[in-house]
This record gives C-alpha cells, structure tokens and sequence, in this order.
C-alpha cells in the first residue's frame, strides 16, 4: 500500500467544530433557562465509537452557572422528535430521565439514566434537549454546549427558536458500555484556558501522547489556545515514539522567535513545520513543548472527566496528556492538551487485505 499526498489535515481534534481554532483552543457556549418555557436543544447525527447501532441507555451533558435552582424542581433531560420547520425539538420529550435539585451540581458533568431508553442508528439525526419543568419562580441555570464562533448548519444548538453559536456537547451511553457523540460536536466536561508553565516548573516537559490508526506521514505539529506570556521567549518542541515505555527522540525543534507571535494577551491557534517522519500505527508517539525561559507557556486543555469517555472522541483512548521533570512521563488519561500532528501523506488504500478508514465526524480524525 503507498503513501499517498494529501493536503495539510489535522490529527487528532477536539472540541468541537472550531477545535483548536476557538478562543483559547475550544470553550463552552452557556445557555441559559430562565423560565419554565425555556428549552436547549442540541441536535445532531448520531456517531457511535464502532460505527454500529445501539441502545441508549444514559445521557451526559455539562452545567454551567447555577445561579438558583428551587428544591422541588426537576431538570429533564432526553430525546424528542425533531420539529418539521428545524433542526431542534419538537416540544414533546419521548425518552428522557429526570434530575432533581440535589442533583443539579454547577459546572459539572451531569448524568441521566433514561426513564425508557432509546434506539439509535448509527448516523440518525436526533435530537436531545434540556428544560426545566417542575419550574420554581427564581430558577436560573445553564447548560453548556462546545463553543462556536458563530451558527453553525449541522450539528446545532436551539435555545427555543433561536439557533445559537455552538455544537453539541453530549455523550450518549448505550446499555452494553459503548460511548457517542454527535458528528461534529465533542464532549468534555471542563476546559481549561490557562495551563501554563515555565522552565522552573516541577514538570516543565509537556505534551500529549497519541497514536494514529494508519500509516501516514506527518510534516507539522499544530497546537491550540498556544501564546507565551510575553512578547519574546523560548521553547523546545520534541516528538517521540514509544513514548509511554522507552522515549525515543524522533526531533528536536528550536523555533525561531519570527515563528511565533509575540502576543501575549492573545491564545491562539499555532503550526509548526517539522521534518517529514514516517507514522505507523500501534505505537504511541509524542509531542511535547518545553519552556526554555521563566516566560510561561500556555496550551489549552481540555478536561474529559473519564477516561473512557474519549472512546467516541477523535484520537480515542489513545491522546492523554503526558508530562515529566526527566525520567518516565506521567499520565492523564483524563485530559488532554490541543496538541496533535499535520499528516502530509496517507495509504492510498488500493492494497488487498486492507481495512477501509473511517470518518468519525467533523471533530476530527479517521478511525481504520
């Protein structure tokens, strides 16, 4: 099988639409309910991590603020038909769970078992919204969705009518285990904008570790919500394989301070040319920036509660953040810094004996 050229693509990517595009490398957009009318929407198409269909039995979204919530109210959570004019609910809740006040906790990932759970294809378009509806005069509360810069076609966020600027952040869990998302939407129930570190850091060597499901040839390094915290300062950039058992240097990267934008008020979006290497799946490579100065560095983070969650995010299981002062990296299945690879080339995929690559949505990445 050749390695076919192929345009820049970015592996893995996550957060949504915008991914590492978005303010500080992926945010929420916080919706709020108000009134016993209001109702969040978040539709899109169903993508299982097998690609095969299920039942789903668990519905997880994340809170935002809650600024009050009476003790006899209820948050439903759960599935309904889509309305015929759009993209959203159609008012009427099928198969939902409801949570009390108790259980209402801010800025948390929040978890409904389905009063009747609810079949579901792999890439039906669906639809699960949230609404207050035992109401008490006072409630005020928000749901999170992924953050986008503007509407979005598909998937979307409704709050009642109004389509707002953002992608779903669900995860489906179907009664055998399995995990789903929808297309082009993403899941993580905390993001953090501010990881930062310098050269006296107790672990000041940082990164991610990944692998890719096929054999590919990558030439760049990108990175999300990346800036320093001055206008100059230095930084080492490493890649390795076998980087979780026995590290070995692949590169060693020096940026030229004209390659990257002294503005530190500002996180950004960053790419950085390296030399073409050879990827091959089943190992685990790494990327790594490690300060050279006191200036700290920041990448954004995004925090996934549970590890095997990530099984329906691109990347998989296998794209954890990973760090060290020397010695052995330590491991946070949980989280993950918006670091990943430019892929340059990719099977050409005319060999027998191969398996077909699949797409697991517009959040990025391919599955083999």
């Amino acid at each position: 099988m050749a390695l076919a050229k192929t345009p820049p693509l970015l592996y893995p990517i996550r957060g949504g639409h915008s991914g590492p595009f978005g303010s500080g490398g992926a945010g929420f957009a916080s919706n709020t309910l108000s009134v016993a009318t209001d109702v969040l929407h978040q539709t899109g198409r169903v993508r299982w991590a097998d690609n095969g269909d299920h039942v789903c039995s668990k519905v997880h979204i994340v809170s935002g603020t809650v600024t009050s919530i009476g003790p006899a109210s209820i948050l439903r959570v759960g599935f309904q038909n889509l309305s015929a004019s759009a993209p959203r609910g159609n008012g009427t809740f099928t198969n939902f769970g409801d949570l009390t006040a108790a259980d209402v906790v801010a800025q948390a990932k929040l978890v409904v078992t389905l009063a009747s759970q609810k079949s579901l294809a792999n890439g039906e378009l669906a639809c699960v919204s949230v609404q207050i509806t035992t109401f008490t005069t006072g409630d005020n509360l928000r749901i999170n969705s992924a953050g986008h810069p503007n509407v979005p076609q598909m998937p979307v966020v409704f709050l009642n009518t109004a389509p707002q600027s953002g992608v779903p952040n669900v995860l489906l869990e179907a009664n055998d285990g399995t995990f789903g998302i929808f297309e082009g939407g993403d899941f993580f129930s905390g993001v953090d904008n501010d990881e930062t570190w310098d050269n006296t850091a107790g672990q000041s060597e940082r990164g991610v570790s990944l692998r890719v499901p096929f054999l590919c040839k990558v030439n760049g390094i990108w990175a999300g919500g990346f800036r320093l915290d001055a206008a100059t300062g230095a930084v080492t950039v490493r890649v390795y394989s076998d980087v979780l058992s026995t590290p070995t240097t692949l590169l060693t990267i020096t940026p030229a301070s004209n390659e990257i934008c002294g503005a530190p008020s500002s996180q950004r979006f960053w790419m950085l040319p390296l030399t073409e290497q050879t990827l091959v799946p089943g190992i685990d490579y790494g990327i790594t920036i490690q300060p050279t100065t006191d200036i700290n560095v920041y990448v954004g983070e995004l925090i996934h509660h549970t590890a095997g969650y990530a099984s329906a995010l691109a990347g998989g299981t296998d794209y954890k953040r990973i760090q060290r002062a020397s010695g052995a990296f330590t491991v946070d299945a949980t989280r993950t810094l918006q670091l990943g690879f430019v892929i340059s080339a990719l099977e050409d995929g005319t060999a027998t004996g191969g398996g077909l690559l699949t797409h697991p949505g517009m959040g990025g990445g391919m599955r083999g």
